[in-house]
C-alpha cells in the first residue's frame, strides 16, 4: 500500500521481517485475488482512460480514485503524495492515519491468513519514534541471541 522499509532494517529482527514480508505479501495475495474477482478486466486495472496517455507517475495525476483495484485496495492517493512519502519520508503516524491504516488493511482479502503479520506492522507504526529507535540492529543479538522484539 504505501510503505517501504528503507535500506535493510526489516532484516534487523526476526518478527520484524515476518510482519514486513508478511503484510507485503498479504498485499500482493489481496491484488491478484481481487483482480481474479473482476476477471481481469483491464478498464478495472486502469480505468476508462486510454493507458497511452495517462503518466501513472506524474505528480498531477490525481485519478487513482477513478480505477477500481486502486479503489477496492484504497490506494487512492495523488502520485503527488505518494512521491513525497516514498521519496521524502513525508508522512505524519497520526492516530488517525493508524487509525485509516488498520481499516484498510483489515478488509484485504488476505487478512485472515496474514493477520499476524498485519496486526504486528499496524502495532508497529503505533509505537513513538522515540521508542522505535531503540530496536537493537545487532544481528548477533536479535538473530542469533533470540533478543525480544520491541512488540
Amino acid at each position: 500500500m504505501e510503505h517501504r522499509t528503507l535500506s535493510g532494517m526489516w532484516i534487523d529482527h526476526p518478527k520484524l521481517a515476518m510482519i514486513v514480508l508478511g503484510t507485503a505479501k498479504a498485499i500482493v495475495d489481496s491484488y491478484f485475488h481481487i483482480l481474479e474477482a473482476n476477471n481481469f478486466n483491464e478498464k478495472y486495472m486502469i480505468g476508462d482512460s486510454n493507458p497511452i496517455n495517462i503518466n501513472f507517475f506524474s505528480p498531477k495525476f490525481t485519478g487513482w480514485n477513478k480505477i477500481g483495484i486502486a479503489k477496492d485496495m484504497g490506494a487512492i492517493r495523488s502520485s503527488s503524495e505518494m512521491a513525497a512519502i516514498l521519496n521524502k519520508y513525508d508522512i505524519k503516524y497520526t492516530k488517525e492515519y493508524v487509525t485509516q491504516l488498520r481499516k484498510i488493511l483489515k478488509k484485504l482479502p488476505a487478512y485472515r491468513n496474514y493477520s499476524e503479520a498485519i496486526d504486528g506492522i499496524i502495532e508497529l507504526v503505533s509505537i513513538p519514534h522515540q521508542k522505535l529507535r531503540t530496536i537493537d540492529c545487532d544481528l548477533k543479538h536479535t538473530w542469533v541471541a533470540d533478543k525480544e522484539f520491541i512488540i
